[in-house]
C-alpha cells in the first residue's frame, strides 16, 4: 500500500515555509475562491474506483486532503510566486508555473492533492531541474507518474532518488511496489528488505515482502513474513489477508474467527498437558471477549474439536466459556454457547482443504437486520 504516513510531516513543513515568509496581503477574494475550489473538488481517484495495485490489493497514493491543498495554494499565492488575479472562485487557468524550487514543489504536490497529477507533473520536473539533487522532489515526481500510470518512468524517479539518498525509504518502498507490480519479485523483495532495515514495523514492506515469496513459492520464507507481520500489526487491514495465506500453506498458528461481520486473525488456541491456555491463546480469548463486549446482540458459539475424544471437547469448550465470563462479566452467559465434537475440523476445497486434528473455533452471529455497535445493558 502506498505509504500514508506522511500527512503530518508535509504540513509541518507547510507550517514552517510559512512562518518564513514575508507578509503579503492576499488578492481579493482569495479566501472565498479557494475554499469554493476545495468544496466542488471530485471524489478522489481511490475512493471512487476503488483503484488497488496488482497483486497486493491494497496500494493506493496517500491522499493529503483540502487542508493541505488550501495551505500549498496559499502559500504559494502569498508569496506571489503565481501570476494572475483571483476576483472570484479561483480557476485553473489562473495557475501558472511558480517561481523558485520550493514553490513550484510545494504547488505540485497540493496538485497532486487536488486529483491532478497531470498538471501537478510540470511544477515538480521545474522543482528537479532548479534543485537537482533533491531526493524528495524527484521521489514526487513518481508518484505523479504513477498517478498518470508511467510506470517506467515512475520507476526512474524512484532509481534518481535513492542514488541521491539511499536512505530515502518511501522511495524504497514505491520501487519495491513498482516492481511487485510488474512482475519483478527479486527486485522488489530486494527494495523491501531494504526498507525494513531501516524500518522494522513498516507494514506495507511486511506485507507486500510476504507477496514476493508468495510470487516467488518461497513458501518457509514467505510463512515467517506472515507470522511477523501478523506480530507486528494484529489489528490491520490486512492480517485476515496474511492469516488466509499463512494458512493455505498448512501453517494455522493463526485462524481467522468471524464475530458477526467483524474477523480477527488470532494466535491459535493451545493447551498444555494440565488443560490449560498456552499464552498465545490466552491473549486471543482476550481480543474475543473485547470485541464481544462491544457488540450487544452477538451470540457467540465456542466450537471445539477433538478427534477421537469428544469429551476432552466438551471439557475445552466449557473451559473456554467459563473463562471468558469471567474476565468479562459483562457477557450474557446465555449468548455463550459451548459446542464440542470428537472428530477433525475440516474444510475448504482442492488444495485450501484441511485436516486437524485440534482446533477452536469462535463464531458471532448477529440476528438480521442488528448492527454491531452499541453497549451490553
Amino acid at each position: 500500500m502506498r505509504d500514508d504516513t506522511n500527512c503530518d510531516q508535509t504540513m509541518t513543513e507547510i507550517e514552517e515555509m510559512l512562518r518564513g515568509l514575508p507578509q503579503a496581503e492576499a488578492p481579493e477574494g482569495f479566501a472565498d475562491g479557494v475554499l469554493s475550489q476545495l468544496a466542488a473538488l471530485p471524489e478522489p481517484w481511490w475512493r471512487g474506483q476503488g483503484r488497488r495495485r496488482a497483486l497486493s490489493q491494497a496500494l493506493s497514493i496517500s491522499p493529503f486532503g483540502a487542508l493541505l491543498a488550501a495551505a500549498c495554494l496559499l502559500a504559494v499565492f502569498g508569496l506571489g510566486y503565481v501570476a494572475g488575479q483571483v476576483p472570484g472562485p479561483v480557476a485553473q487557468s489562473t495557475v501558472r508555473v511558480a517561481d523558485g524550487a520550493e514553490a513550484s514543489y510545494f504547488m505540485g504536490r497540493s496538485l497532486l492533492a487536488a486529483m491532478r497529477p497531470a498538471e501537478a507533473l510540470p511544477h515538480l520536473e521545474r522543482a528537479i531541474r532548479m534543485r537537482p539533487n533533491d531526493a524528495d522532489y524527484a521521489f514526487w515526481s513518481g508518484v505523479a507518474h504513477w498517478a498518470l500510470h508511467e510506470p517506467e518512468q515512475e520507476e526512474r524517479l524512484y532509481l534518481r532518488a535513492v542514488a541521491l539518498d539511499p536512505e530515502h525509504v518511501q522511495s524504497r518502498l514505491y520501487l519495491g511496489h513498482n516492481y511487485l507490480e510488474r512482475g519483478d519479485f527479486e527486485q522488489a523483495l530486494e527494495q523491501y528488505n531494504d526498507v525494513l532495515a531501516q524500518e522494522p514495523d513498516a507494514v506495507d514492506a511486511l506485507f507486500n515482502r510476504g507477496l514476493a515469496l508468495r510470487a516467488l513459492d518461497r513458501s518457509q520464507a514467505e510463512a515467517v513474513a506472515w507470522k511477523r507481520l501478523l506480530e507486528k500489526d494484529p489489528d490491520g487491514s490486512r492480517a485476515l489477508q496474511a492469516a488466509d495465506y499463512l494458512n493455505s500453506r498448512g501453517d494455522y498458528s493463526f485462524r481467522v474467527h468471524y464475530l458477526g461481520r467483524r474477523g480477527l486473525a488470532l494466535p491459535a488456541f493451545g493447551f498444555d498437558d494440565n488443560g490449560g491456555l498456552r499464552p498465545g491463546g490466552s491473549e486471543s480469548l482476550r481480543r474475543i471477549g473485547r470485541t464481544a463486549s462491544a457488540m450487544p446482540n452477538l451470540t457467540l458459539h465456542v466450537v471445539v474439536y477433538v478427534a477421537g475424544d469428544a469429551g476432552l471437547a466438551k471439557t475445552r469448550a466449557f473451559a473456554l466459556r467459563n473463562r471468558l465470563l469471567a474476565v468479562f462479566p459483562d457477557l450474557n452467559p446465555n449468548d455463550v454457547r459451548p459446542s464440542w465434537f470428537g472428530v477433525p475440523d475440516h474444510g475448504g476445497e482442492g488444495n485450501a482443504a484441511f485436516s486437524l486434528n485440534e482446533s477452536v473455533r469462535f463464531i458471532g452471529l448477529l440476528p438480521d437486520g442488528k448492527d454491531e455497535g452499541g453497549s451490553r445493558t
